[in-house]
């Protein structure tokens, strides 16, 4: 792996998030392996509903196509 990268939120989710956990933990877990954090990397498509209520089954068809790489970055 050449970098950690965290899962991204919608804009609407950063609009009413104050802090953005998944890039603090992505920002610890890569300094703990002593590996670049590259943010904006990713990029969240579409809203999904909460993951906790669902099966596993459900979770992986929920997030099917949602991410995706912005232009330029490739």
């Amino acid at each position: 792996y050449d970098a950690v990268v965290p899962v991204p939120h919608t804009w609407r989710d950063r609009w009413w998030r104050v802090h953005a956990a998944s890039e603090a933990l992505a920002e610890t877990i890569a300094r703990g392996l002593n590996r670049p954090l590259r943010t904006g990397v990713l990029r969240k498509l579409r809203h999904t509903e909460k993951q906790a209520t669902l099966a596993p089954s459900e979770r992986r068809q929920a997030q099917r196509g949602v991410f995706g790489v912005p232009r330029g970055i490739r």
